[in-house]
Order: structure tokens, then sequence, then C-alpha cells
């Protein structure tokens, strides 16, 4: 009889994409950007917004990332969850984002507004087990064994994941701007 295998603790990403008007959102982003100063969190470089409310002026992305989140609670089996806070983020040549976690977050996200091109900084998910000192070298690396996991941003792909597993944002090596909108859910 062969073992029978128990997943436990799994990490789960969900990745689905939200057709709107990405022109229309990057042109409010970078307007407001203009306007206002920025915060610094977990960003290098690069500008994040306080918090915004876009549901008037993006409705319908707004109805579909509420949407995304409401799957994403039914297959995890979570709780309705709320929308927490929603900010903005451009990053420039060099800009980055440190590893971190979003703390009191159940669901975190990111929805990519703008990437003109390749090289303008993948998103790096980590484990968090301490199985890096346990594994030896592998000839090739899966879900099971790899110590991250990296998602290349696409124009228009939302990514969401627990709030709890640190991820950070490679540099940008181009010239032009990665534009997105980060995001907690809760149960406030």
């Amino acid at each position: 009889m062969e073992p029978v295998a128990t997943v436990i603790f799994p990490t789960i990403i969900w990745r689905h994409n939200i057709k709107c008007d990405l022109d229309a959102m990057s042109r409010h982003i970078l307007k407001y950007k203009d306007l206002n100063d920025g915060v610094e969190l977990s960003n290098y470089g690069g500008w994040q917004s306080t918090n915004q409310d876009i549901s008037r002026d993006f409705i319908d992305w707004q109805i579909a990332l509420e949407k995304a989140v409401k799957s994403a609670c039914q297959q995890g089996q979570l709780p309705d969850l709320k929308l927490y806070n929603l900010w903005f983020n451009v990053n420039g040549f060099g800009a980055y984002n440190m590893p971190h976690n979003h703390q009191d977050a159940i669901l975190s996200g990111v929805f990519y507004v703008d990437v003109p091109e390749k090289n303008m900084g993948n998103i790096e998910f980590y484990r968090d087990d301490d199985s890096q000192y346990y594994l030896p070298p592998l000839e090739s690396y899966n879900g099971f064994t790899k110590q991250k996991h990296v998602v290349e941003p696409e124009p228009g792909m939302l990514l969401l994941f627990p709030g709890w597993v640190k991820h950070s944002v490679q540099g940008n090596r181009t010239n032009k701007d990665r534009i997105s909108i980060s995001f907690n859910y809760g149960v406030r």
C-alpha cells in the first residue's frame, strides 16, 4: 500500500485577469501622484499613495475585484472579507519593495495597471519554514521544494495571497514606470 499524502499549511496564490480601461486608471494614478506626496513603507524609491477610495471612478473594476476576492474566500473556506485599504504604486528605474507581509490582513493583493516592458520588477513570494537548512541541492525544484515563487507582472493581472506571506518586488530595470494598485482585506 502506498503512503497517503496529507497537504498541510498550503500557500495559495490566486491569479486572475480583470478587463478594464487600464489607460484611464494609469492616467488617474499618475495625476494623483503629481498632486500628492507619497508615503514610505516597504518601498525603496518609487512612490506609494496614501489610502484611496476609487470605487466611484472605477466601479466596474471594484466589482470585479470584490467578485475575485469572494471566490478566493470560498475556495479557501474563509469568512466574507471587507476591504481594509487600497493604495497606488508607481515604481520607476531601480525602485523596489523590500520583503514584507501585510499585518492584520487575511488576503492581500496587487493589480497591475501598467507594465509596458519585461524586467520591470517581478513579485517574489517566500516560504518561511527553514526548509533551506534541510533540503540538499536538487536538480530541479517544485512547489514542495522551492524557496520562493516568482511571478512576472502583466497588465490587467490580479494576484491575491494570504497577508502573512512574505513577499518583495524586484527592482525595475527599465526607464518606464510600473504602475500597480495594492490592497488588503480582513474581517473588521
